[in-house]
C-alpha cells in the first residue's frame, strides 16, 4: 500500500479518491492523473461514484510519485499474470492480490498500523490532505491558496502539516528498510 500512502501524502488525494483511480487516469510521461471517480462503500457494495464535488480534475504527479506508481503497475502485472483468467481486471491501480477493489476500511487500516509502528501520534489517513495543502503552501513555490483548494479541496493546517510531514519520513523509512523505523 506504500503507493497509496505516498499520494494521499503528496497529492492530498482522498481514500475513495485514492481506490477509485483507473489507470486509465494516469499519465507517467507527462506526470498528471485525473481524478474522476471514488471508490465508495454503500451498506455491503462497494461502488465507484463521481468524485465529492462531481468534476474531474487533472493534478500535475510530483516525481516522488513516479517510482512508486510504476512499481505499482509492474507488480499488478504480475498478479494478473500469475493469476490469468481469474484475474478481475478492474482498470484500477489499487486492487487486492485478485484485482478486485480494496475496501477502504483496509486502506485506513494499513495506514494505521503503520503509522503506529512508527511510534507517530494518531494520524487519520483523510489527515493526510491537511497536511499536503499546508505542505505546498509552505513551500513558497508557484502554489497560492485558491490553486491548492482547487487541487485537492483543502485548507491548510499547520499541526496536520507537522504529522504528515512525520508520517511521510517514516512510510519512506519503513519502505526502505522493512521493520526498522525511526
Amino acid at each position: 500500500m506504500y503507493p497509496a500512502f505516498v499520494l494521499a501524502v503528496a497529492l492530498g488525494l482522498r481514500r475513495g479518491e485514492i481506490l477509485g483511480l483507473h489507470w486509465r487516469d494516469v499519465d507517467l510521461g507527462r506526470r498528471t492523473l485525473t481524478v474522476r471517480s471514488t471508490l465508495d462503500r454503500g451498506g455491503k457494495e462497494l461502488y465507484l461514484d463521481t468524485t465529492k464535488n462531481r468534476r474531474a480534475r487533472v493534478i500535475p504527479v510530483p516525481l516522488m510519485c513516479v517510482a512508486p506508481l510504476r512499481w505499482q503497475r509492474l507488480r499488478q502485472a504480475g498478479q494478473r499474470s500469475a493469476l490469468g483468467t481469474e484475474w478481475h481486471d478492474s482498470g484500477l491501480v489499487f486492487t487486492t492480490r485478485s484485482g478486485r477493489p480494496i475496501e477502504p476500511r483496509n486502506l485506513y487500516r494499513s495506514f494505521q498500523r503503520i503509522s503506529a509502528s512508527a511510534s507517530l501520534p494518531p494520524v487519520r489517513l483523510h489527515d493526510t490532505r491537511h497536511g499536503c495543502a499546508s505542505l505546498l503552501f509552505a513551500s513558497g513555490s508557484a502554489v497560492n491558496a485558491p490553486t491548492i483548494h482547487d487541487r485537492g479541496g483543502v485548507s491548510a493546517d499547520p499541526t496536520r502539516a507537522m504529522q504528515a510531514t512525520e508520517g511521510i519520513t517514516a512510510l519512506v523509512a519503513y519502505r526502505r528498510c522493512g521493520s526498522c523505523l525511526p
